[in-house]
């Protein structure tokens, strides 16, 4: 029985799929614990007393020149990119055809390592001929991004700091590849960089204790993206995501419960949406939806984009009851918070029935967006 039979047999079962899906969840879940049990008890190293600073050596009042290698367009260009460029001298990485981003891994070979790295070489070169050197590259990169050793050798030959931001630590912290036998998660990269830039706050902790420099930065949002518009309510609840996992089975159990929903992403029957229609598109749902599951989990959670580009559009959102949320707004008055499907479909039903009190959530939910939670304010953090 090979593999490409027992797939088929999974794709075709919906109890081979259950079943799929719990080993998977449980898996996650005991690697995280792992995780959590092994740093718990370590001391972190004394980064503080290093005498090399991650901050590039700039002139008095110079303006940071930050070149970023991002993954994906549909989520750089939706606020992230637009606030980074407009306080700082920014440039951003493609391929050699003029796409944008890193070229991706999809399980593959050390080839795309190679790629990236040599496509990094010709592009610093480029830049280089005309007047222009990076003091910082900026990265949301995974070992399998680029053969770290590599990189290490490129970072020693000029003078640029290595910054990364790091959005899935409760995911991908540690990660092998059996096919390169060699580590390509987030911590094999932060070895090699002078910052890591979590979105997770206990992870901070751990790449100290692997003695690698890390700052808890929260994700946000931008008012160059998201904002309200004077347009219909043509949906009562949107959401954009693609669909897999508990995503499916909640939003497939609100729809058979009477909850009206478009659903855009990949799989979805309204399919996919351009990402520069978002903004639009939250503006005309009644409720925007949230699902803060990872994969097949109905209770391991991380934080997503959603939970601060919704409130920044102006929209009531509606997501799941995530600890880490509750140091961003207040539950039930600037978003709504649930616990299970049906405290979904509940609060649903009562402030699709109650008008007045969801737009007062969406509108103290976007004054606490504007206020706290843009991606310029964190950015000045941490370059000031």
């Amino acid at each position: 029985m090979n593999a490409d039979f027992l797939k088929k047999l999974v794709k075709s079962s919906s109890v081979c799929q259950a079943i799929n899906a719990n080993l998977k969840s449980q898996a996650l879940i005991r690697k995280y614990r792992s995780i959590c049990r092994k740093y718990e008890s370590l001391p972190e190293s004394s980064l503080h007393d290093s005498e090399v600073s991650w901050k590039a050596d700039l002139p008095k009042g110079a303006i940071p020149k930050i070149l970023w290698i991002g993954a994906d367009k549909s989520q750089d260009f939706t606020g992230f990119y637009q606030d980074l460029s407009s306080d700082f001298d920014c440039k951003y990485f493609t391929r050699s055809d003029g796409s944008y981003g890193q070229y991706p891994w999809l399980g593959g070979s050390d080839d795309v390592r190679e790629l990236n790295l040599l496509r990094l070489e010709e592009l610093l070169s480029d830049f280089k001929l005309n007047g222009w050197e990076p003091d910082y590259i900026l990265t949301q990169c995974w070992g399998f991004s680029f053969n770290t050793q590599d990189f290490l050798k490129l970072k020693s030959k000029s003078k640029f700091k290595l910054i990364n931001i790091s959005m899935d630590d409760r995911l991908n912290f540690v990660e092998y590849s059996r096919k390169l036998g060699a580590e390509v998660g987030l911590l094999e990269f932060g070895k090699i960089c002078d910052l890591v830039l979590t979105t997770t706050k206990e992870a901070s902790h751990w790449y100290h204790c692997e003695g690698v420099r890390a700052m808890y930065l929260p994700l946000a949002s931008s008012t160059e993206f998201y904002h309200p518009l004077e347009v219909v309510k043509r949906y009562d609840v949107g959401f954009i995501g693609n669909c897999y996992g508990y995503r499916k089975t909640l939003v497939e159990f609100l729809q058979r419960s009477g909850i009206s929903i478009v659903a855009h992403g990949k799989g979805w029957p309204d399919g996919m949406l351009q990402f520069v229609d978002n903004n639009k598109f939250f503006n005309e749902c009644k409720i925007v939806l949230g699902i803060g599951t990872v994969g097949h989990t109905k209770n391991f959670f991380t934080l997503k984009l959603r939970d601060f580009d919704a409130p920044m559009s102006g929209a009531c959102y509606v997501t799941h009851h995530n600890e880490d949320l509750l140091e961003f707004f207040e539950p039930n008055k600037e978003i709504v918070l649930c616990k299970n499907a049906n405290d979904f479909l509940n609060k649903i039903n009562y402030y699709l029935k109650h008008p007045e009190e969801r737009e007062k959530i969406a509108t103290a939910a976007r004054k606490r967006a504007l206020a706290d939670h843009q991606y310029r304010q964190r950015f000045k953090s941490i370059f000031k």
